[in-house]
């Protein structure tokens, strides 16, 4: 069975590079999830989308992570079969 893995993924500004990621466990997803807008055409959030700075922070605090000022922070999903 495949299932859907959100993550939290970090670019860096200057490079591109990915710096940072992290997969949410399904408990943590189920929380973010509720404050995440999906498009109307994409209600599991397979799309990538940007995350503004306030919601990283609410993320952030979710995950107990550490945000930086200089990185573009995104929600990917992926596939686990």
């Amino acid at each position: 069975m495949t299932e859907l893995v959100h993550q939290l993924v970090g670019y860096d500004r200057a490079t591109d590079k990915v710096v940072y990621q992290h997969a949410f466990p399904s408990d943590e997803w189920d929380t973010i999830r509720k404050f995440l807008r999906a498009d109307d055409d994409d209600p599991s959030m397979v799309d990538i989308y940007p995350i503004d700075e306030p919601t990283v922070r609410d993320i952030m605090g979710i995950i107990h992570g550490y945000m930086r000022a200089d990185v573009d922070y995104f929600i990917e999903c992926s596939r686990r079969d």
